[in-house]
């Protein structure tokens, strides 16, 4: 429903409105891919329905939104202090953030004002110069970012995350289908220039690739997957 309503009043709206179903997860899988199918097999929504987490909305095709496309962001156009409010942790060397998803790390094609890297001046809370990436997010993803405060922090993080020493990172995404409840991914990385930009691709270890390592673990599927 993120594609389609803003927020959690927005989705009850549309029940209220009886322009969506609702189903529980305790129903059959045929139930709930029949209910998409075959307009008859739904079941009537009842506008006294109250949202509740765990249940599963459903929205005919006809309300499936156009393509979203980036606004960009003007400079000084957001509130005074923004990203100061989604600093997570600060010490004499490291700042933590929350990275909102939508927003680049850096300028580019495209993005217009929508990146982080002007707003860093209002994170030096006192110091000389304004803090450092020591890694990227991507654009669609939110999460926490870890930023050096100084160039010997920025140094000393980059030359442990290159020795593979420094964190480990999670993931939580959505994917199309069914995958195994749990698995590993062992594939090779290497950067390659794209343009102006470099990007990772998969190569052979004997072709100068790195190893790289994902695990993931399945926490729920759709009745549809």
């Amino acid at each position: 429903m993120k594609n389609v309503c803003s927020n959690w009043n927005a989705t009850q709206k549309l029940i209220s409105a009886r322009q969506v179903w609702v189903m529980t997860p305790d129903l059959p899988t045929d139930k709930h891919r029949g209910s998409v199918m075959i307009p008859r097999f739904r079941p009537a929504c009842k506008g006294s329905t109250v949202l509740r987490p765990g249940l599963y909305i459903y929205f005919p095709k006809a309300m499936r939104p156009a393509e979203k496309r980036r606004m960009p962001t003007e400079k000084g156009s957001e509130i005074e202090g923004w990203l100061v409010e989604r600093v997570l942790y600060k010490d004499t060397d490291f700042l933590a953030i929350d990275k909102p998803a939508g927003w680049s790390v850096l300028p580019g094609k495209h993005v217009g004002g929508m990146h982080l890297k002007r707003l860093l001046p209002s994170l030096q809370f006192g110091l000389e110069e304004p803090p450092r990436f020591v890694h990227r997010l991507a654009t669609e993803l939110s999460g926490v970012m870890l930023l050096a405060r100084h160039r010997a922090a920025a140094s000393y993080a980059k030359d442990m995350i290159r020795q593979r020493a420094f964190w480990q990172r999670a993931y939580w995404g959505v994917a199309c289908g069914r995958t195994p409840k749990s698995g590993t991914i062992a594939m090779p990385l290497a950067q390659e220039r794209r343009g102006d930009r470099m990007v990772a691709k998969p190569r052979r270890e004997d072709d100068d690739g790195l190893p790289a390592l994902t695990e993931y673990k399945t926490l729920r599927y759709s009745p549809l997957a």
